[in-house]
């Protein structure tokens, strides 16, 4: 397929399993899937995106689990034996045998706005996109200060939206 852009946003009876067929579109740069009942089954699918710049997720959700699927390749089974807690408490990525294999796809834009995520989010964008992401929305979400942090040496990044989000409260 040569399809390129695919917006899906606002059409809240696509679900997660629907959007797990998407993992062949090879040429899409950029999906919209905000308003969708898009989660872990969505993520492994957009992980097999290989040319996608631009993903938006507002409103689904999408959580910690499904964004270790997405940024760690791991299983949502194995997500709590996936990600350990480091000497300062960061998170860091363990191997695990669920992993499903290859890099996630190199992303320019992410929104993460209102969804599940939690301060993890940082941790697993941070790792998974440093190089890559430019701009990151968390609007509305449970981020951290620890998540925020880890995201400091992002050398890409230029545009942060962090709006009611639970960082500067020492959380």
């Amino acid at each position: 397929s040569t399809l390129e852009t695919l917006s899906l946003g606002w059409c809240n009876r696509v679900s997660d399993a629907d959007i797990a067929t998407l993992g062949g579109l090879k040429a899409l740069r950029k999906l919209v899937l905000a308003r969708t009942r898009a989660g872990a089954a969505a993520a492994a699918a957009i992980r097999r995106l290989p040319n996608l710049v631009a993903l938006d997720l507002t409103g689904t959700p999408f959580d910690d689990d499904a964004l270790a699927v997405l940024t760690l390749g791991f299983s949502p089974t194995s997500f709590e034996t996936g990600v350990e807690t480091g000497a300062r408490g960061e998170f860091t990525a363990a191997s695990s045998p669920s992993a499903t294999g290859g890099d996630p796809p190199a992303l320019r834009e992410l929104s993460l706005e209102a969804t599940r995520v939690t301060g993890r989010a940082g941790v697993l964008v941070a790792g998974a996109f440093a190089s890559s992401l430019v701009g990151f929305n968390a609007a509305f979400t449970e981020m951290s200060d620890d998540g925020a942090r880890s995201m400091r040496d992002m050398s890409a990044l230029r545009r942060v939206n962090l709006d009611s989000c639970p960082v500067g409260d020492g959380a």
